[in-house]
């Protein structure tokens, strides 16, 4: 009499197969990956990406499990399941990976905050979309609401925006600013503070961000400050009109040139190198002047020290070195202007 052998258990079967192995997962998350990047290159927007990355551990795994002879139910359901679980680990992965980065990390002709939009919808990723309630689980205001006037500054020299740029939360969720940079022909005139950058903002939260206006030729000059923030795509950063004029005149440095400004009106033009020296050696006044005084009172300098003497009265003690750079940059003056 013959005898049938009961039915082979699928769970079974795939532990026997070649084909159900890690080294076919790992495959399938690198083509799940390559799935991703690829589509997104291409501009393919949130449901595109995910579509490739689901398309490519499909792919992977069929020619994985043809090479090791798998047919069949065990061939089909090694498909399924590795090609799902590479998709779980590829969505998670770029999901923390935009996290930390506070923007998709896939290059793409969009900047957008998640890389796949199916996850960012169904974890409630901050909007900027108003709620029932009238609030925004993310959002930001921006102080002044119009042009920031830097008003009106020599050529080569520099001075501070009479008014920071104040940037407050408004949502309920934390606001990350993620990048500042100035864009615009003028761009070079306009250097922003880096104060704010990497700052967490809760609610009513606010960061003052300063801009240095710097101009480099006379006539009105215009660039636009961009914030970057976690905002959701398609925001492109919020953008802030900076305007200042240049004044040329009689003590207008040549290029490369700036104001030493040692003390207030002090317009001989020098290196920045000097310029910078000399700010430093101003907030080290204090530290090398003679604490006990001496022949010339409190503006005894300690030993090794002398007088600077940029302008008559400059009783800020300095090396001798110093002191020398500065009675020749006051012989070149004349020659280190315009006109």
């Amino acid at each position: 009499m013959q005898t049938t052998q009961p039915d082979r258990s699928l769970r079974r079967d795939l532990k026997e197969a070649p084909g159900f192995s890690a080294l076919t997962l790992l495959l399938a998350v690198l083509g799940s990956a390559a799935g991703a990047i690829i589509t997104s290159a291409f501009g393919s927007g949130h449901w595109g990406t995910l579509a490739g990355a689901a398309l490519g551990p499909v792919i992977s795994t069929t020619f994985s499990t043809k090479r090791t002879g798998e047919k069949g139910r065990v061939r089909n359901a090694t498909i399924i399941i590795l090609s799902t679980g590479a998709l779980l680990i590829t969505v998670t992965g770029f999901t923390f990976a935009d996290r930390v980065a506070g923007k998709s990390i896939l290059p793409g002709a969009d900047q957008r905050h998640d890389t796949f939009f199916a996850l960012t919808s169904s974890q409630g990723t901050p909007s900027a979309t108003p709620s029932a309630g009238g609030t925004v689980p993310l959002g930001l205001q921006v102080q002044p609401t119009g042009p920031l006037d830097c008003g009106t500054v020599a050529v080569g020299a520099g001075a501070p925006c009479p008014q920071p740029v104040t940037i407050t939360s408004t949502g309920t969720s934390v606001l990350r600013i993620t990048g500042i940079e100035v864009t615009g022909q003028n761009g070079q005139d306009f250097t922003p503070s880096q104060d704010c950058v990497r700052a967490s903002l809760h609610r009513s939260q606010a960061c003052d961000l300063q801009v240095r206006f710097q101009p480099t030729a006379a006539g009105p000059r215009q660039a636009t400050l961009v914030i970057h923030q976690n905002l959701p795509w398609p925001d492109q950063g919020t953008k802030v009109t900076l305007t200042g004029v240049g004044a040329g005149g009689t003590d207008t440095c040549l290029q490369g040139y700036v104001w030493r400004e040692a003390v207030p009106g002090d317009h001989v033009c020098v290196t920045p190198e000097t310029r910078t020296q000399a700010a430093e050696d101003n907030s080290l006044a204090a530290s090398h002047r003679s604490p006990t005084g001496g022949a010339y009172g409190p503006d005894t300098c300690l030993q090794g020290y002398v007088w600077r003497e940029a302008v008559p009265g400059d009783h800020v003690c300095v090396t001798p070195e110093t002191r020398a750079q500065a009675a020749e940059d006051n012989s070149l003056a004349a020659s280190r202007r315009v006109g």
